[in-house]
């Protein structure tokens, strides 16, 4: 399938590009980083790549993305700005809006506007969207949260449902994405493995997360499988 990604040359993209190629899908990828560190991820084998920053409109080509949005199938969109890497700054948490919302927004409009529209689109969210509780179950099914995350990904998911009608929408509500080589896993072992490691917080508060591994598998089968759609 000829896919179009955005937001994959990070963490997660690192296992999910050659995954995807692996399993024979043209890929083109949307990406601020630069082609060097995309050949890299994907062990050099050949993708179209497209720089530039998603989330401005001002840095969209319309004409090449509605050129390279005509010969896709289907398109996941991951793109946003990392929630856990720096103080939330009011700047920072702009961005993490920013990143997030205008990419969204941006992209559904260029789909809006194909003759044909791609069969599916995957589009992140996050457990975010449940808020927080010390003890509450939460599924697909209950409300959100009134939190600052919470509201964000609930802006995010809304922009990804006004997608075409004849186009899957599959959100994917993603926890805390853990491998051994980055993420907070990343970040924790090396202090462990020190002998300096111990409870983060009070040690009793619960943690919604999947293994890098399960999240690329997730998205590659929900590429395939059309009886998949809505929120997972």
């Amino acid at each position: 399938m000829r896919l179009l990604l955005t937001g994959c040359t990070g963490f997660i993209g690192k296992e999910l590009i050659p995954l995807l190629i692996k399993e024979g899908h043209s890929l083109t990828v949307i990406s601020r980083q630069s082609k060097g560190k995309l050949k890299s991820i994907a062990n050099n084998q050949s993708i179209n790549f497209i720089q530039m920053n998603p989330a401005e409109s001002s840095s969209w080509d319309k004409d090449e993305i509605q050129n390279s949005l005509k010969s896709c199938e289907g398109v996941i969109n991951l793109a946003g700005e990392p929630i856990a890497e720096k103080r939330w700054t009011d700047d920072h948490c702009q961005k993490m809006i920013n990143s997030r919302l205008e990419t969204t927004k941006n992209l559904i409009e260029n789909i809006r506007n194909l003759k044909k529209s791609p069969k599916v689109l995957i589009n992140a969210s996050a457990i975010g969207f449940y808020g927080s509780n010390p003890q509450n179950e939460f599924t697909e099914e209950n409300t959100s949260g009134e939190d600052f995350l919470a509201n964000l990904c609930k802006e995010w998911e809304s922009l990804a449902k006004n997608k075409p009608r004849a186009t899957r929408l599959l959100i994917v509500r993603i926890g805390i994405v853990l491998a051994k080589d980055g993420g907070a896993l990343g970040k924790m072992l090396p202090i462990f493995k020190t002998g300096l490691g111990g409870p983060i917080g009070d040690g009793k508060q619960w943690m919604s997360w999947i293994h890098r591994t399960d999240l690329c598998n997730l998205i590659n089968v929900s590429i395939k499988n059309s009886a998949w759609s809505g929120v997972v």
